[in-house]
């Protein structure tokens, strides 16, 4: 099972793959959102992706296309119908 992660911070990046891989799931990490896009513009063309993942978790605010841009995206495919997806942020609001 292919779960997917797009984060820009290696660290946290890392982190979700480690607990993805020891719940047993196979993650796929993406650095930026404009890779993400890319990935969807084969797939719309009909290119060979490999397996779809069955769950994607994705940061909001990345270089590039934004988390909220691709899912919107996303939900206008018939592939990604069924398929779950979490925006994250790690941003914080100040109290000041």
């Amino acid at each position: 099972m292919i779960w997917l992660i797009a984060e820009d911070e290696l660290d946290i990046r890392v982190l979700i793959s480690t607990m993805f891989q020891v719940w047993g799931k196979n993650p796929v990490g993406y650095e930026n959102g404009q890779k993400v896009w890319e990935w969807l513009d084969t797939i719309e063309s009909g290119g060979t992706v490999g397996d779809l993942p069955e769950l994607i978790l994705m940061d909001i605010r990345m270089p590039g296309k934004k988390g909220n841009e691709i899912a919107n995206r996303m939900r206008k495919l018939k592939t990604f119908d069924h398929t779950p997806i979490v925006l994250m942020t790690a941003f914080a609001l100040s109290e000041s």
